[in-house]
């Protein structure tokens, strides 16, 4: 006898048999970052072996191990493996591979016509559904400087005004909006006038983000990083008149966490989860313009330069610390912000490795800068000139 099955059953079978390939989707996702992070470690201790003095056996089978696990990443990437092209197929549409990780949706007005409402849906760009190479991977790899995975969302467009070019519809249907909640920030990618992608800033007006192809030849990028490359943690920015700009976050950094085999090595660490940071700033990056002539930046505020010689002194940049506090003054009341950024200057002294007679000498230099303002009175910094003269002639001339 046959028993019929009404139209309620075989809906819940394939939403059952959707579940299930769905969660293969994940499942491969998983594995595929998991395979990243294992080939990422690899090729860093391969990199550490070249120095140091390892033996052969070790060598090879560092490198065995990471060809083993580059090959299986490589099956992964196929068809049968290919947990993008499942889901495609569990769904029974056609479309591209780069709109499958949604699973998160928000809504808002169009800027155009308020009366009609947009959607957008989240993009896991950790999840294997974003090829490694891919100039999303690199983007995504750009904003990881300056902030954590976590707190980045990429958002792609699924509504499209009629109004809107096809090109920037297939370019929205990756990715439209980036945002980084934390740091306050928001980027929108859109096309200029010749026909070039920008990662535009909403917060700051006319600048975007520069790629390495957009920062110069290879002598003006090695400019670019004596200037810029007081720490890490920076991301570039560009307007079309060619100005480039330096985006920091203004949060706490470490200083005390270098490398004891190395003490020379930058190990400056920002401090992102800082509970008085968070609670204290509204704007939570400075933005330094790089001068004409690539030798120094623009400050744009006093806690922004303090920051910035801050990370200089931690850096043992101190001739250029020193120029920078030079270009310093004020006779009023620090401002909240103003005093959180000296107070970072207290890290410095934690460990006596850092403390030095130039360190000494630069903190007097700043108090002599501020004697006429009523935070002298409160200085957390040495500050008097005489303690310095037994030292002074191990003290550079530029921090005196």
């Amino acid at each position: 006898m046959v028993k019929a099955v009404s139209a309620e059953e075989q809906k819940t079978k394939k939403n059952s048999k959707h579940l299930r390939q769905k969660s293969q989707v994940r499942q491969s996702n998983k594995l595929m970052a998991t395979l990243n992070l294992q080939i990422k470690e690899l090729k860093a201790l391969v990199k550490a072996q070249q120095t140091k003095s390892v033996s052969l056996k070790d060598k090879m089978m560092t490198r065995k191990r990471l060809s083993e696990l580059q090959r299986k990443r490589k099956n992964m990437h196929s068809h049968e493996f290919d947990g993008a092209k499942k889901l495609v197929a569990a769904r029974g549409a056609t479309v591209p591979d780069v709109s499958i990780a949604f699973d998160v949706y928000r809504s808002h007005p169009d800027a155009a016509d308020p009366g009609i409402m947009c959607r957008h849906r989240l993009v896991d760009f950790t999840s294997s559904d974003v090829r490694p190479g891919t100039w999303l991977a690199d983007l995504c790899d750009l904003f990881l400087r300056i902030e954590n995975a976590a707190h980045i969302l990429l958002w792609a467009a699924v509504d499209h005004p009629a109004s809107k070019s096809p090109e920037l519809v297939a370019l929205h249907q990756v990715v439209q909006i980036i945002e980084l909640p934390r740091l306050r920030l928001r980027f929108t990618l859109e096309y200029n006038s010749e026909g070039k992608m920008r990662v535009c800033s909403s917060e700051h007006s006319g600048m975007f983000v520069l790629t390495e192809s957009e920062s110069g030849t290879a002598e003006e990028r090695q400019v670019l990083q004596r200037v810029a490359g007081v720490t890490p943690y920076t991301l570039l920015l560009g307007d079309e008149q060619g100005n480039v700009y330096v985006m920091l976050p203004n949060c706490p950094y470490d200083p005390t966490r270098f490398t004891w085999s190395n003490y020379w090595q930058n190990r400056i660490l920002p401090i992102r989860n800082d509970q008085r940071w968070l609670q204290q700033f509204e704007v939570r990056v400075y933005v330094y313009k790089i001068h004409e002539s690539r030798l120094f930046c623009e400050m744009p505020s006093l806690a922004a330069a303090l920051l910035w010689t801050f990370l200089l002194i931690a850096d043992r940049r101190l001739v250029q610390a020193a120029q920078t506090i030079d270009c310093m003054s004020s006779d009023e009341h620090f401002t909240t912000q103003e005093r959180f950024q000296l107070d970072q200057y207290l890290r410095l002294f934690q460990r006596s490795q850092l403390v030095s007679d130039a360190l000494l000498g630069l903190s007097v230099k700043m108090f002599l800068k501020f004697k006429d303002s009523p935070q002298a009175y409160v200085w957390p910094l040495p500050k008097s000139p005489s303690a310095l003269i037994p030292f002074l002639a191990h003290i550079p001339a530029s921090c005196r």
